[in-house]
């Protein structure tokens, strides 16, 4: 193989001071010049090196950025030189190889043998190419005055005998430290990484503002025009893809035009004021309403035709929506709620049971719950949520009875209910093998007392229900989900779904009026002059005629009252079970809730079971709980766990009667999202000590329960009053859901005749 020899070292002036990161002579792979048999060797200018770069003879490194720089190409006789060469080197360009190829950027070797991976290695060159200077003559040499320096690194007007700013000395330092290579032996001394470009403007409020009405302006004739496009389209039958692309185009500017104008009150200068101008303008719901959502339903009606247009369409806003949420956070909760609803268009477009729609699927869930995390009291959430649950009607009920209950309701939700009893009737009435289960009997129920049916039918469905639900625990049936869809559907009865004529969701409302802490003074101030008062009978004294029908508010409320109370005494008869806390725990909240609230705890505290709540208290761990948070009148936050939530939480959360319950940012950092379906140790623990803290508020109050110490052991216990004896005994929901005489519950759920004893 033949020896690689290296091309000649560039000219360079004298040194001044340190050499730069890239500055040396010789390579240090290559063998000294006079030691080689060369002939014709003709003396070279010496290198010149802009200034504060400088060389050594000190041990060989990289040559800087700034020093390549210098190496601009010469002419002679029409064939470019390096500059760096004498022009004694310079070939006939009439000869064959003759010549060399200009430099197109900075250090580029023009060589014929060039590898990318080490620039500086020696190479291989035909003798008659160039000749190789010698080391002395190098150093006799001085810089020439004629070359011209390249305009790409320094700035115009600048002469090499010149000086040059800190800045512009820092840019040619990562420039040569940009250079290097992995096999140098002395890797270079500065990062490779570039610094962000510096701003030495900031632009004027008054521009932004000037900005803003230029774009306000656009955006409102881009809305005339999707307008007068989509009226145009109305009349015709199928459109072409030109039509197609044309309302695409248009709808995309628009939204285009939105993002920048959110993009102006990100400043700090003008947020304030330019923020305020969106909101008043109402310019996040109009680029919902006129770029996205009624273009969606033009291209929704005219499927399949449409179908290729509307993934691309829908996959271009989804990814500027996704853009969107860290550029303008401001509206972050719309933006998550888009991208939900984006994402269920999507899921629509695939057949029923393909990945890819259940893929889109868990998309939309998953946005819609970050969506909740920032707008825990918008019903319309949890109805979008309802409506994606394909194959569960408990939690679909529970969802739609949520949303009709959350601060912010969502109407639509009856018609999600309505929907939910037709397949849960169809279960029922089925002469198949499987039986209806808890589900089918408790949404039937409930439909029938949202409706105001018949009462006849909502007595029966709660009956069978109720049966089968005392032994589907004694079955260990885990309570720990189904808990929290029982729970919240029979408080929302209760509340009467929400409903303005609702006589404890008016009262609820009302209270909210008031801050927690005047709420919590109010409440023990009744209840300490009236904690022996005689109860008030409001619920239904008679229980209506098997052909009546929920006509009143007040006949919801007792009988809704009624089931609600029925299914918590049914489910506190196993106390033993651990999986009936997440549903008692919902419901000691609850009870807490209507305490803080007298007018609505004196419509239905005669139907709680008080003795059953004593007995559960009692048998709950009181060893590893905190008596000081026990009896503050603080809400209890658990200090052995990251965060301060438990699953039951994140159910009950932005309703009605809640609102009383937590303190303020209580959610502020809240449990992710894929712990939220499980319990473990901590949670655990946070529910016992939850449950206890109830039970001390509750016996504060010392009108139904009280609290015992023994002097001996100092263990405590929770002992009931007189009067919740007598609320307990006076109670109508034992009556009212006793089941049939003769009659027990069947494997399935269903009442049949009792069996005749056979006999001996």
């Amino acid at each position: 193989m033949t020896r690689l020899r290296t091309r000649p070292p560039k000219p360079q002036p004298p040194a001044q001071v340190e050499e730069g990161p890239m500055g040396s002579r010789f390579h240090p792979t290559q063998p000294p010049a006079e030691r080689r048999n060369l002939d014709n060797s003709h003396g070279a200018p010496g290198r010149s090196n802009p200034p504060d770069t400088a060389a050594t003879e000190t041990k060989s490194r990289k040559r800087s950025a700034a020093a390549a720089e210098w190496d601009v190409p010469q002419r002679s006789g029409g064939a470019v030189i390096p500059a760096s060469y004498s022009r004694g080197n310079a070939v006939d360009p009439n000869q064959p190889d003759a010549g060399c190829p200009p430099q197109t950027r900075n250090n580029e070797q023009c060589i014929l043998d060039f590898t990318i991976f080490d620039p500086d290695a020696p190479v291989i060159f035909p003798s008659d190419y160039y000749r190789i200077v010698d080391k002395e003559s190098i150093d006799q040499k001085t810089p020439q005055e004629d070359k011209k320096v390249t305009q790409k690194l320094f700035p115009a007007g600048w002469q090499p005998g010149g000086s040059i700013s800190n800045e512009m000395k820092e840019s040619l330092i990562v420039k040569s430290a940009s250079r290097g290579i992995n096999a140098d032996p002395e890797p270079p001394q500065f990062t490779t990484m570039i610094r962000e470009r510096r701003i030495n403007e900031t632009p004027q409020p008054n521009k932004l503002l000037s900005e803003s009405a230029k774009l306000y302006e656009a955006i409102s004739g881009i809305e005339l025009t999707c307008a007068l496009e989509a009226a145009k389209i109305q009349a015709l039958e199928k459109l072409t893809a030109q039509q197609w692309n044309n309302l695409i185009m248009w709808h995309q500017r628009l939204i285009h035009r939105h993002h920048d104008l959110y993009v102006c009150t990100q400043y700090p200068t003008t947020c304030g004021d330019l923020f305020k101008l969106l909101v008043a303008h109402k310019m996040p719901p109009r680029m919902l309403h006129h770029g996205i959502y009624a273009f969606l339903e033009v291209m929704k009606s005219r499927l399949p035709d449409s179908r290729n247009y509307m993934i691309q369409f829908v996959q271009h806003v989804y990814d500027l929506m996704q853009v969107l949420v860290e550029s303008a956070p401001r509206f972050k909760n719309m933006w998550l709620e888009c991208l939900g609803d984006l994402a269920a268009y999507r899921m629509s477009l695939e057949s029923t049971f393909s990945e890819e729609r259940i893929t889109r699927a868990k998309q939309s869930t998953n946005w819609y719950y970050a969506a909740a995390d920032e707008n825990y009291g918008k019903g319309s959430l949890y109805h979008r949520l309802g409506n994606l649950v394909a194959n569960d009607l408990g939690r679909k009920f529970f969802l739609y009875s949520r949303s009709l209950i959350s601060t912010e309701r969502c109407e639509k939700s009856k018609s999600g209910v309505e929907s939910a009893f037709v397949v849960a009737l169809q279960s029922i009435n089925s002469r198949g093998p499987i039986d209806p289960g808890i589900p089918s009997w408790f949404v039937s129920a409930h439909t029938l007392l949202l409706r105001g049916d018949s009462i006849s039918k909502f007595i029966a469905y709660s009956q069978e229900f109720c049966a089968l639900l005392h032994l589907r625990i004694a079955q260990n049936l885990k309570l720990n989900g189904a808990g929290m869809y029982l729970g919240v559907p029979n408080i929302a009865a209760m509340l009467q779904y929400g409903e303005e004529e609702g006589i404890l969701r008016n009262m609820f409302i009302d209270s909210h009026k008031l801050s927690s802490e005047a709420k919590l003074q109010r409440a023990m101030q009744y209840w300490a002059k009236h904690s022996t008062d005689p109860p008030r009978n409001t619920p239904e004294d008679e229980i209506s005629s098997p052909t009546a029908t929920f006509s009143t508010p007040l006949e919801k409320l007792s009988y809704s009252t009624y089931l609600a109370f029925f299914t918590l005494s049914t489910v506190l008869s196993h106390t033993h079970i651990d999986e009936i806390m997440p549903f008692v725990h919902i419901f000691l909240a609850f009870i807490w809730s209507l305490a803080l609230v007298p007018d609505a705890m004196i419509c239905v505290e005669r139907e709680i079971p008080w003795s059953k709540i004593t007995k559960f208290l009692n048998s709950l761990d009181q060893d590893h709980a905190s008596i000081l948070r026990l009896e503050s009148t603080n809400f209890p936050i658990y200090d052995r766990t990251l965060f301060s939530q438990i699953p039951d939480d994140f159910s009950i959360r932005g309703q009605i009667w809640s609102q009383g319950i937590y303190p303020d940012n209580f959610f502020l950092n809240p449990l992710p999202k894929d712990e939220r379906g499980f319990d473990t140790k901590s949670s655990k623990d946070t529910r016992n000590e939850r449950c206890l803290w109830y039970g001390y508020r509750l016996a504060s109050c010392e009108r139904w329960i009280q609290l015992f110490t023994d002097e001996k052991t100092g263990d405590r216990d929770f002992r009931l009053t007189s009067l919740a004896e007598h609320l307990e005994a006076t109670a109508k929901h034992p009556d009212v859901f006793k089941p049939t005489q003769g009659a027990i519950p069947s494997r399935s759920g269903r009442s049949q005749p009792a069996r005749k004893r056979k006999d001996r």
